[in-house]
């Protein structure tokens, strides 16, 4: 999956780990003082979560990409993701911890040539 973060290029090879956990469509049930059921439904426009994780050594990125990333997150602004030539607007996540990195290889200091996993948590707006 070919994808993009702004000017950011992404590993190709990224999932899109929570691609059909979300519905358009949300509804709440109520009922009346006298026992009838109200269905109440709405369509959601925006608020889609994009959750993109690597877990292999193809996802993988280096350490260059992971500071543009964080630095990226630092704008808080409204982004576009180019994800299998779909364009989405999105934000990072921040109800959650928006970027999620680990080492590869834990060594004392990393280098510019680490490489990390990463978790990458967006919402569509």
């Amino acid at each position: 999956m070919a994808a993009t973060l702004d000017s950011i290029t992404l590993p190709s090879e990224l999932n899109w780990v929570d691609e059909h956990d979300w519905q358009p469509l949300q509804q709440n049930f109520t009922r009346s003082l006298g026992g009838r059921l109200f269905v109440q439904k709405r369509s959601v426009i925006k608020g889609r979560p994009i959750t993109l994780a690597s877990y292999t050594e193809p996802e993988w990125i280096d350490k260059a990409t992971l500071d543009q990333l964080m630095s990226l997150a630092e704008l808080g602004q409204v982004m576009t993701l180019l994800l299998n030539s779909v364009s989405y607007q999105v934000m990072f996540d921040y109800s959650a911890n928006p970027i999620e990195a680990s080492p590869v290889k834990d060594f004392v200091t990393q280098s510019p040539e680490s490489f990390y996993t990463i978790v990458i948590k967006l919402v569509t707006v």
